[in-house]
């Protein structure tokens, strides 16, 4: 074989050994980046930066909000309901409860610069009556000893009727009041003469002895008082046991007590009554 050609099968062999390594190397590199992809996911696990799915909508914050309609229909009573109207009740009065929604007597009272009090007496009875009897109740209170209270412009109310109060309101003896057949009586009047002024004390500051005016009988129940007024200062029941006798808190605008059995509901306010003239 001649030397020319012994060196075109040497270019030849060298040609294809080149090509042979170039295909070899381009397999090589794909190889590698598929382990890497791989080694990547693995490694990521739960942890991958991808978004993730949207979370369940929480029933408590998706469910659609109440609207106007629906606030007022649920805060309303019911037609058929028999709970007396608020409209004239002072700002922080309840509506509901004992008296109002439930069998027993509320009292509502402010005290005016004299040291009387006006006062709103609901009686809501556990069966219809047609008649009630009217007293005064003596303090058990040691201080407000001798006090003896007067009512004065009575005015009453049996459910939606108003019935003729007596000429006298109850004094030394009972008054019986004749009613048409009624499971609701609202009283209305002025308490007077059942404030003792504290001595030595801060000018104004008085004991204010309270007490529902209409008798505790079967169909009656439990008492509750509220004492409206910036001057009251507290609130006792001193026919209760003595552990239990300091029986006032205050709630919103008023000092309330109670309840307290019917035959125990006397209360003793101490208040600083306004100065004559004041707002």
């Amino acid at each position: 074989m001649d030397e020319a050609v012994l060196r075109r099968w040497v270019g030849l062999v060298v040609a294809v050994l080149c090509f042979v390594a170039a295909v070899a190397a381009v397999r090589s590199g794909s190889a590698a980046e598929g382990v890497a992809a791989t080694e990547s996911a693995t490694t990521a696990g739960p942890f991958a930066a991808s978004t993730p799915p949207p979370a369940a909508p929480d029933p408590a914050v998706e469910s659609p909000r109440p609207t106007v309609a629906d606030s007022r229909s649920a805060s309303q009573p019911s037609s058929g309901s028999s709970a007396p109207s608020s409209s004239a009740s002072p700002a922080g009065a309840r509506t509901a409860g004992v008296g109002l929604t439930r069998t027993g007597t509320v009292l509502r009272a402010s005290p005016t610069p004299s040291g009387d009090l006006e006062v709103v007496e609901r009686v809501r009875f556990a069966a219809p009556v047609t008649s009630v009897r009217l007293e005064l109740r003596a303090s058990p209170a040691p201080a407000l000893a001798g006090v003896r209270p007067q009512v004065r412009d009575l005015q009453i109310q049996a459910g939606a009727t108003p019935v003729v109060a007596p000429a006298t309101g109850p004094a030394e003896a009972p008054v019986v009041v004749r009613l048409p057949a009624t499971g609701e009586l609202t009283l209305r009047y002025r308490l007077g003469s059942s404030a003792v002024r504290s001595n030595p004390a801060p000018v104004g500051r008085v004991l204010l002895a309270v007490a529902p005016i209409v008798a505790p009988s079967a169909t009656s129940g439990p008492v509750v008082l509220d004492v409206f007024g910036s001057g009251v200062r507290n609130l006792v029941c001193p026919a209760l046991p003595q552990r239990e006798q300091t029986c006032g808190a205050r709630r919103g605008a008023a000092w309330t007590a109670g309840p307290v059995p019917a035959r125990d509901a006397t209360f003793v306010a101490q208040v600083d009554l306004p100065d004559p003239g004041a707002p």
